[in-house]
């Protein structure tokens, strides 16, 4: 017969094995980043208009480290398991400004923060949706708004 001294210590190894399965059997989170074209050399042009990328703002519920996705009409999720790598508004000034220095040959591009003249045009983003969608397609909505040097909506 099996005393009640070895089934408690069979019942504690048996916990503690369990609970050292489950806690190593949790899988690190994976990081995701847009991807982005290598900026050209807008920030070297000294001639023609200057077009200045303010920071991008973007929905509160974006400015989370987890993925955002909709899976039914009304329901959003904030993913624990999928993250950016690095803020997603950081990373969306960051593709904007390679994207607009390498399409725009004519205008010296500079993100906020740097150096430029008085007569900079600003372009202001905001981004109020950008998730997977349970459709299977990426939804991104959001606007923008082209202020000149004079600080008139262009």
């Amino acid at each position: 017969m099996i005393c009640s001294r070895h089934v408690l210590r069979l019942a504690v190894l048996a916990s503690v094995v369990w609970l050292a399965g489950c806690a190593g059997s949790a899988t690190a989170p994976s990081m995701f980043l847009l991807e982005s074209a290598d900026a050209g050399s807008g920030s070297a042009r000294v001639s023609g208009p200057t077009l200045v990328i303010d920071p991008v703002t973007v929905a509160p519920f974006l400015g989370e480290s987890g993925i955002v996705y909709q899976t039914e009409p009304h329901r959003v999720v904030i993913a624990s398991n999928n993250r950016w790598a690095s803020p997603l508004d950081s990373q969306l000034g960051a593709s904007l400004y390679s994207e607009l220095s390498n399409a725009l040959s004519e205008v010296s591009v500079r993100r906020y923060g740097q150096r430029t003249d008085a007569g900079a045009m600003h372009l202001a983003v905001q981004v109020d949706e950008f998730m997977g969608h349970h459709d299977g397609h990426a939804h991104i909505t959001g606007r923008w708004q082209l202020i000149g040097a004079d600080g008139t909506t262009v």
